[in-house]
């Protein structure tokens, strides 16, 4: 066992901690105690050396000597080499003390051999020594059986053989050394002899019983040196021992200098006389009473000293025979220990009357009996074997094998030593050992609490740090502790309360008789169908009726239950706890409301349990009790339950901690009924994991509360918001003795969507070291929430202290991105308000009602419609957010308009066919985005066909459901949407003349231009160039003349960032045309070559009149020359005939037909009608 906090001196299990040599290690080596050894205590000896670890090979035993006496080594099964000496007197009258008694028990060094014993019994010599203690104890006193101890030790001289220990003697009785508990397997390996040292194995018994380990005892000189050796090749390694008395060294430590009630008291005790086994921890108990009133019954001397009572696990080891407790307090003084050994506990050293120290069992000890009162405990159930009442048994445990520091505490930091629930304020208990006492005084700290927003305001949905300093509540200086509320010895719990939660507390706080408590065992079958139960529920109790005495905290409202008898439930009927809580059905109807259809209440009731404490693996049942009796009690005078008690469920099969919903229609009609709000009333808890084990002696700590969360009416003036709550701080200590209790806290701010919705309040946590809440309204000056804890103060007088924190409601702001906007742009919609963030952890998100779902006024907004009530102003709760368009909402419409906006192309038909949520930032910002795209066309309230939504304003509604003064209020921003005025431009304001070729006139023979319109090459131009060379002349060919049509008009620029086209048509009563034409001019004549800007491209001739705009040619879209450019750009090929008639044209006899796109005479082919001339 190694214990918490362990000191870290333990040679047997790591022997180079304190060694000085490479190769030799002995256990007594350290430095603390300066190299003594004393008394009894066994020494242990290790060779650990490489060239000799070989356990399958045969080695030589290593030269280990004692003063310069052969010590005998054996191999174990790690490899190393083991052996174990004491002073032959002091293991003799050690071993005395345990005469009489069962063997193994107490200081039993075993049997007595003499030194030439070795060969016969063991295998191999021991005469070096004064004699050996073999690990047996013959059945029966036989010849060459060896010996006891005596009280004055002196020569061994009684001989042992193997015949005369394990023949003769009868039945073995092995492992009777209690002083060498955990040595070493020995290497038993086939190849080699047991041990490499030649163990007797020609016994009649199998193996090393009754010879391993054994102790080689040596005549010590007190006061003297004892030097161990081991003679290595290359060198001799030594160590060198002190053989005295060492009172020097002992002392006793405690944790604190003062302690508080409840509190465990630490206390160390070093004292190397104690160390006796250097392979184990040793386990003493004393018997600590110096003012016992005597002997009484069978209890022995109430001063007594006792080894190995129990093992170094708590386990029955003396404790677990007849008189295998041994008290060797009267062999003290021929055992070295001078005037240490002795350990006195005076728990009340004023003799005030009320004890400050008692005793408690932990995992080191097995105590019965223990109360407030420490001489009431005994240390077994075999009491009259020693250390039964009166003798104040403590029991200390050594920190590690071979330590010689012992504690009164085992490894959960549970100490043997206790303060009492009582114990008075400058009053003291004393502990004294080795006659040097210590004070264990009791006094008080005053207590702060703190809360510490990190950014200087508390915003919902945010955890800020509650950090309570308090020295009363560090009751365990080993551990770092949890004030939890099912744990009895948690002094108090800090509590925060909003409203008027209804408690066990409701009649009262601090008294015993406000309200009273009944552990009953009760038959769940009498109810009937509707939970009620049938009279005649506890009128066959199959037990006693336990009382139990019950005091409510004040604040906390938390329940201690003491039981008034130490009557257990042997009997094994006890069920259920019964309280009485001495108050009326009006008073529990003040804080919850009926949330039944048709009331004016909307929300929720909760019952809020903690029964850990009865037990925390079980579920339970809870029924409200009504009595109707006309002194109107729950428990009657006797200790009974009132035969006129209904009951009726309202939780079922619920955990032991759990908040429970009361809405449900059955639950809530039987809490609503027809009972008279005069009745008195209680609660019944019913444990259904079977019965409970009722103990006098333990306490219990309960919570029962009723939660209230909702609104009356409409909730819009102060005194209709409810939120009826008490929550409770499990702080934890920050570390080890800090006294500093450290959680969170964290509020949920209530909205228009989360009000009505159940999970809001079954998520939060009343009980825990991060608890949330919730907050209904703002919360400010002196309403701010505000945590408090009942301090027992420095000076004695209980105070309250308390800390409160703001936590207010924001006014929220929302607003649009832009002031104007146009079809198709990104509309970003922003809102800040902290009071959204309803989760400090997760980024809060709300979506959009969906119209095909929700059709109903909430359709199409931000909003909740399931959790919503419409208001007697005409307004749904569940509303937060909507989009307009000239003060209507923009949703998804029905019937014709809706064919009207699908034949569009338009599916962004409503605010949720955008897919629009208003997505937080972050985690914790209270800032909330989402974004639509303009659409192109909406429908109106009642409109049957969808219109344009260019030249209306916009509106973005925001419902601020909590604003900094805590109302209710409506907050918005606008915008335009706007068309754009679109301007037209040409690539160039100069072109140059368009030409033909040859073969678009009649004269093909002559070499001049006249009457044509080619482009001839100079002959400094001539070469042999492909197209530079055709038919019977030189020219340029390709003549035509390409422009560039630009239009600018942001309006249809409609992709976020993409490329977009005008490819919009005007309307025309037969065919269609592009918003773009496109004429050539000469003075007033003019013809349209087409038109650009429609949807798709169609041929058609050249409009030479302006007057056939239909049948003129399409161009086609225009294409953006870059994304988000808003310019758009046409390609148009212009021939040198494209253009007014006039007698200074060229005659032309070929032309380019427009839909052919062949060459032809006919004008018409390229003109809606032909040229008078030209």
């Amino acid at each position: 066992m190694l214990a918490g906090g362990m000191f870290a001196v333990v040679p047997a299990m790591v022997p180079v901690a304190h060694a000085a040599n490479a190769n030799l290690f002995v256990s007594a080596e350290n430095s603390q105690f300066n190299n003594y050894m004393s008394g009894p205590q066994v020494i242990e000896v290790v060779v650990i050396d490489s060239s000799i670890n070989d356990t399958d090979q045969g080695k030589g035993e290593p030269d280990v000597k004692v003063n310069g006496k052969k010590l005998r080594m054996a191999q174990a099964v790690d490899g190393n080499w083991y052996g174990y000496f004491a002073d032959r007197d002091q293991a003799m009258k050690a071993d005395f003390t345990v005469v009489g008694h069962p063997a193994g028990t107490g200081l039993d060094f075993g049997t007595f051999c003499t030194a030439a014993s070795g060969a016969s019994v063991l295998g191999f010599t021991t005469t070096d020594t004064s004699g050996i203690a073999l690990p047996t104890t013959p059945a029966v006193a036989v010849a060459n059986g060896g010996q006891n101890g005596t009280s004055t030790g002196g020569v061994i001289t009684a001989a042992c053989t193997n015949a005369g220990l394990f023949v003769s003697g009868g039945a073995e009785r092995n492992g009777t050394n209690n002083v060498v508990r955990e040595p070493k397997t020995i290497n038993t390996n086939t190849n080699v002899s047991p041990g490499q040292i030649g163990f007797n194995n020609t016994r009649t018994v199998s193996g090393l019983a009754g010879l391993w380990p054994f102790v080689q005892l040596y005549t010590l000189n007190p006061t003297g040196n004892v030097v161990v050796s081991y003679n290595k090749g290359g060198g001799v390694q030594s160590t060198t021992l002190t053989f005295d008395s060492v009172d020097q060294f002992a002392k006793v430590d405690l944790d604190k200098a003062k302690y508080t009630q409840k509190s465990q008291v630490h206390a160390t005790i070093t004292d190397l006389w104690l160390n006796i086994d250097p392979t184990d921890e040793d386990s003493w108990t004393f018997g600590t009473n110096a003012t016992a009133p005597g002997s009484t019954g069978n209890a022995q001397n109430a001063l007594s000293v006792n080894y190995q009572v129990f093992n170094e696990n708590g386990g029955l080891a003396g404790a677990g025979v007849p008189a295998g407790i041994t008290n060797i307090k009267g062999n003290l003084t021929s055992l070295m220990i001078e005037n240490n050994g002795i350990l006195i506990v005076n728990v009340d050293k004023q003799n005030s009357g009320t004890a400050v120290l008692t005793l408690q069992d932990n995992d080191d000890s097995d105590l019965d009996s223990c109360t407030q009162d420490a001489s009431v405990c005994s240390a077994t159930n075999l009491a009259g074997y020693g250390l039964g009442r009166n003798t104040q048994p403590v029991t200390i445990t050594e920190q590690g094998p071979n330590s010689g520091i012992f504690g009164t505490y085992d490894e959960s930091d549970i100490s043997a030593l206790l303060i009492t629930d009582s114990a008075k304020r400058g009053t003291s208990a004393t502990i004294n050992y080795n006659e040097v006492p210590k004070t264990v005084l009791i006094g008080f700290d005053f207590a702060t609490i703190s809360i510490t927003p990190t950014d200087g305001e508390w915003n919902s949905g945010e955890e800020i740090p509650v950090t309570l300093v308090d020295g009363d509540a560090n009751k365990n200086s080993r551990a770092d502790e949890d004030l939890d509320v099912n744990n009895p010895n948690v002094t108090l719990i800090p509590a925060l309360t909003t409203g008027d939660p209804f408690t066990i507390g409701e009649n009262g706080t601090g008294r015993t008789d406000q309200q009273a408590a009944l552990w009953v065992g009760v038959n769940q079958t009498t109810t009937d169908s509707s939970g009620f139960f049938r009279s005649g529920l506890f009128s066959s109790l199959k037990s006693i009726n336990q009382t139990s005495t019950i005091t409510v905290q004040k604040f906390s409202e938390r329940a201690n239950l003491s039981n008034s008898t130490s009557v257990s439930n042997t009997n094994g009927y006890v069920n259920a706890l019964v309280v009485d809580l001495k108050t009326t059905y009006g008073e529990l109807k003040n804080s919850i409301r009926n949330p039944s259809f048709g009331q004016t209440f909307h929300g929720f009731n909760f019952l809020n349990l903690d029964l850990r404490s009865i037990n925390s693996t079980s579920t339970f049942d809870v029924y409200l009790l009504n009595s109707t009796s006309a002194n109107g009690q729950i428990i009657n005078s006797t200790g009974h339950v009132n035969q006129s008690v209904g009951a009726l469920l309202i939780a079922n099969d619920v955990s032991p901690q759990s908040l429970t919903i009361l809405n449900a229609t059955t639950a809530n009609s039987r809490i609503f009924s027809s009972t008279a709000s005069t009745n008195n009333i209680g609660l019944l808890f019913v444990n259904n994991g079977g019965n409970l084990a009722l103990s006098g002696n333990t306490p219990d700590t309960i919570v029962a509360d009723f939660f209230s969360f909702g609104f009356i009416n409409d909730g819009l003036k102060q005194n209709e918001r409810i939120a009826n709550q008490i929550i409770r701080f499990e702080l934890e200590e920050t570390g080890d003795n800090t006294s500093t209790f450290a959680g969170t806290v964290e509020y949920i701010m209530l909205n228009q969507l989360n009000i009505l919705n159940q999970n809001t309040y079954a998520n939060i946590s009343p009980i825990a070291n991060d608890p949330t809440f919730i907050v209904i309204e703002d919360l400010d000056n002196e309403d701010s929430p505000r945590i408090n804890y009942n301090d027992l103060g420095a000076d004695g007088v209980t105070t309250q202290v308390s800390v409160q924190q703001a936590a207010p409601a924001h006014s929220g702001i929302v607003s649009f991105n832009s002031h104007n906007f146009k079809t198709a742009d990104t509309v970003t919609v922003t809102v800040q308000d902290v009071d959204l963030n309803v989760d400090s952890d997760l980024i809060d998100i709300y979506t959009v009602v969906n119209p095909s779902t929700f059709p109903g006024t909430l359709a199409d907004t931000v909003g909740n419609n399931s959790t919503s009530v419409r208001l007697s102003n005409g307004d749904d709760l569940g509303r937060l957010l909507d989009i307009t368009f000239d003060d209507s909402t923009w949703k998804t419409p029905t019937g014709a308009c809706l064919t009207s906006l699908t034949n569009a192309g338009v599916t962004d038909t409503g605010l949720f066919a955008t897919g629009f949520t208003l997505v937080e930032t972050g985690s914790a910002t209270g800032t909330f985005i989402g974004d639509f795209q303009i659409p192109s066309l909406w429908c109106a309230p009642s409109a049957t066909t969808a219109t344009t939504v260019t030249g209306l304003d916009i509106e973005v509604n925001y419902v601020d459901f909590r604003d900094a003064s805590g109302e209710t209020i409506e907050v918005g921003d606008s915008a335009g949407v706007r068309a754009n005025t679109g301007s037209v431009s040409l690539d160039r304001t100069v072109y140059p003349v368009p030409f033909g070729i040859p073969s678009n006139f009649a004269s093909t023979s002559v070499t001049t231009p006249s009457g044509r319109s080619i482009f001839p090459i100079h002959q400094t131009g001539m070469d042999s160039t492909s197209g530079l060379q055709t038919g019977g002349g030189e020219f340029l060919i390709d003549g035509d003349l390409t422009i560039h049509v630009r239009v600018n008009d942001p309006d249809f620029d409609t992709s976020a960032s993409g490329e977009d086209k005008i490819g919009q048509n005007n309307t025309s009563a037969t065919k269609p045309v592009g918003p773009v034409k496109v004429s050539v001019l000469r003075g007033s004549s003019v013809v349209v070559l087409g038109y650009a800007g429609g949807d798709s491209v169609l041929p058609g001739p050249i409009d030479v009149a302006d007057n056939n705009a239909n049948a003129t040619r399409q161009f086609g879209p225009m294409t953006e020359i870059a994304p988000d450019a808003g310019i758009f750009e046409a390609d148009i090929d212009i021939r040198y005939t494209d253009g007014p008639a006039s007698t200074i044209c060229p005659t032309t006899t070929v032309f380019t037909q427009i839909t052919a796109g062949a060459a032809d005479t006919s004008r018409t082919g390229r003109f809606d009608a032909a040229p008078a001339s030209g």
